[in-house]
């Protein structure tokens, strides 16, 4: 039993460990040299903002 919950373990933080530099990558509408990227890939990495679906930042038209 502890091997199966190990083996569990393991997994579930591999997936987890996998999906992170993905969100970490930031925004494809959000260019490196623009003013807020660091912000932006910050909010994504505590988990406060994701973008869209669609993997854009997206921001509000006005």
């Amino acid at each position: 039993m502890k091997r199966l919950s190990a083996l569990f373990t393991t997994l579930a933080l591999s997936f987890v460990l996998a999906t992170q530099p993905a969100a970490a990558a930031g925004f494809p509408d959000v260019p490196d040299t623009s003013r807020f990227h660091d912000e932006m890939n910050y909010l994504v990495e505590q988990n406060i903002n994701s973008g869209y679906s669609n993997g854009n930042f997206q921001s509000p038209k006005m």
